[in-house]
C-alpha cells in the first residue's frame, strides 16, 4: 500500500487537489517554509519535544486554559522518557513546520512496524 503525499493526493477529488495546490502556491509565493523531520537523534528530538511543549503551552494560554502536558506535573516528564525510550527503537519522530524560520506547527509521532 501506498502511504506517500502523492497517494494521498491521488485520494482526493478533482477539485479539492485543485484548490489544495492553489492555496499551497500562494502560501509557498508568500512565506519560506521548511519542514524539518527530527528521528534521528536523541538531542534533535528532546529539543524538538521541547518546541512542542512551549508552543502547546502558547496556544492553550491565549486560550486562558492549560494544555494537556501542564495538567499534571509529570506529564512532561512522562513524555521526555518515553521519547528517550522510544528514539532509541526508531519509534518516534517529531516534524516540524517552520514559517520564516519559526516554528509555527509540530506533528509527534510515534511509529512501530511501518
Amino acid at each position: 500500500m501506498e502511504t506517500s503525499w502523492e497517494a494521498y493526493l491521488k485520494s482526493l477529488s478533482q477539485n479539492h487537489r485543485y484548490n489544495l495546490k492553489r492555496k499551497e502556491n500562494r502560501i509557498v509565493k508568500s512565506y519560506r517554509l521548511d519542514f524539518v523531520e527530527a528521528n534521528s537523534s536523541n538531542s534533535e528530538i528532546q529539543k524538538s519535544l521541547e518546541e512542542l511543549f512551549h508552543l502547546h503551552k502558547e496556544v492553550w494560554n491565549l486560550r486562558g486554559e492549560t494544555g494537556s502536558f501542564d495538567r499534571h506535573p509529570l506529564n512532561k516528564t512522562f513524555h521526555r522518557l518515553l521519547v528517550d525510550r522510544l528514539c532509541k527503537l526508531g519509534w518516534v519522530a517529531i516534524y516540524t513546520l517552520k514559517v520564516e524560520g519559526e516554528s509555527a506547527a509540530l506533528l509527534y509521532a510515534y511509529t512501530y512496524n511501518n
